[in-house]
């Protein structure tokens, strides 16, 4: 039964990655994000449900800048051998970055990002026992 062909067409495909140095861009990444709080303890509401969500981060600001560009290499792989798709540095930018800090029974629904082409949750700092990230299949089934 070796005659038989795959057909990826609607690939899902959730990738994992441990960032280099993370120690050090987390620590940034914390003061920033404390920092963000700090000024707008308000926040917006989003997808949380009693956590806070910042306004979208400046890309221009150092720590969001160090942490694209610790990625770049790993988005470049992942468009190229996985997707199979012809990376152009010039076309891959974040459309989008936040943080968000939940504290205890805070949570996010299910929601989508439209227009994207990958979407990531990166986690700063993270409590023991802190609950999980549930991933959904973003075609309807009927």
């Amino acid at each position: 039964m070796s005659n038989y062909k795959v057909y990826k067409l609607f690939p899902t495909p959730i990738f994992h990655l441990k960032v280099e140095n993370f120690e050090k861009l987390n620590t940034e990444l914390e003061n920033y994000i404390l920092n963000l709080k700090k000024n707008d303890e308000k926040g917006q509401i989003k997808s949380n449900r009693g956590g806070w969500h910042s306004n979208n981060f400046n890309m221009q600001d150092e720590p969001p800048k160090k942490f694209f560009n610790s990625i770049k290499n790993f988005l470049e792989e992942i468009i190229t051998n996985d997707m199979g798709w012809k990376y152009e540095a010039s076309k891959v930018k974040i459309t989008a970055m936040w943080s968000i800090i939940n504290q205890k029974n805070s949570f996010n629904i299910q929601h989508n990002h439209p227009g994207n082409y990958f979407s990531a949750a990166y986690y700063v700092k993270v409590n023991e026992n802190s609950g999980s990230i549930n991933f959904f299949d973003p075609r309807e089934q009927k």
